[in-house]
């Protein structure tokens, strides 16, 4: 019947044992019983945990929004009457203010940097490369200490880097900042389709602004078979990978693939932009040049004007703007009909 017996020791084991053996059925159901509530238990403390979790992800999220609000309405104080007495205040001043009181988040650090970032993608927007360049290589050195060599941020900020120096004409300098990050990535397992693709059309636009088309090329045709047309979070950087990738068919003379690649640029940043965008000045400025090599001056004309309208309507520097003016008139001495233009 299961019962102790007296023949062994009554060890406290022994004895449950043999309780477990006479009271099988009722032994299984409290052991269901148990690890239900266990079961409970586990996942009441795993919702707590994430519920503390999410709570304590929307307070750091709102003390940041806090940190930025508080930056920014200092910042923008300056432009109060009140306080510079009537005085212009220009976006460039409002720009170095706003990085000299940067200090003041020293103790937010990721928050510090992600403003840095913007800023120097701000100075960069204003023509202000150099600037821009520095802001970079400084918030290059710190994620770079903070996140490691090896890092989406640090290989992201030296992308960014390259783009100063390529504005500069600093091309070995741009091209070792992009190799790097593509030297990098290439061992690593991709974020997206864009994790080799920019430093490649990075590669690629150096090769271009050195005079080797044919490299440009072939590194742009590598850049775009790693993105996707149907990416609509991307189809600006996809105009962009066009729009160059024409620049560089053109240069060889594939006009009719050139006028295929701006076309494709137009379609990608119709999608994206603004059709008053200023990149659309420089895509028509160039896609003029293809349609006047391919004998179509009349779509040539069009191009450049539209291309010129832009340009003055966004108040482009002169220098864009007879740029402009310049092929324009040549196109109409070509077609045969020097008149003037202003």
């Amino acid at each position: 019947r299961q019962l102790p017996v007296e023949a062994v020791p009554s060890t406290p084991v022994y004895r449950f044992r043999k309780l477990i053996a006479r009271n099988r059925t009722a032994t299984f159901a409290v052991v269901l019983v148990l690890m239900s509530v266990m079961a409970g238990i586990a996942g009441t403390v795993w919702q707590a945990r994430v519920a503390s979790q999410e709570r304590d992800a929307a307070r750091l999220e709102a003390e940041r929004a806090g940190a930025v609000s508080d930056f920014l309405t200092d910042l923008f104080r300056s432009s109060d009457p009140n306080q510079n007495v009537g005085a212009d205040v220009s976006a460039r001043e409002v720009l170095d203010r706003g990085y000299e009181r940067l200090t003041d988040l020293d103790d937010q650090p990721e928050l510090q940097m992600a403003l840095q970032g913007t800023m120097a993608d701000v100075y960069s927007k204003l023509g202000m490369h150099q600037e821009s360049k520095d802001i970079y290589e400084d918030l290059l050195a710190k994620v770079t200490e903070r996140y490691g060599q090896e890092s989406y941020q640090t290989t992201d900020t030296m992308i960014k880097v390259g783009i100063c120096c390529l504005e500069l004409s600093l091309y070995d300098e741009a091209e070792a900042h992009f190799q790097t990050c593509y030297d990098i990535r290439k061992n690593q397992e991709p974020l997206d389709h864009k994790w080799l693709s920019v430093p490649l059309r990075s590669l690629a636009r150096v090769a271009d602004y050195q005079g080797d088309a044919e490299k440009a090329i072939q590194l742009f045709e590598q850049s775009l078979a790693m993105m996707s047309p149907e990416e609509k979070a991307d189809q600006d950087g996809l105009g962009r990978v066009y729009n160059n990738y024409a620049s560089a068919l053109s240069n060889v003379g594939r006009y009719t693939a050139a006028d295929s690649a701006f076309a494709m640029a137009e379609t990608c940043w119709l999608a994206s932009l603004h059709p008053e965008h200023s990149y659309f000045g420089a895509l028509y400025s160039n896609w003029a040049l293809t349609r006047s090599e391919l004998g179509d001056n009349r779509r040539a004309e069009e191009l450049h004007r539209k291309a010129l309208a832009l340009k003055r309507k966004l108040k482009h520097n002169k220098v864009q703007i007879g740029v402009s003016l310049i092929n324009l008139g040549n196109l109409l001495v070509t077609d045969g009909r020097a008149v003037s233009y202003t």
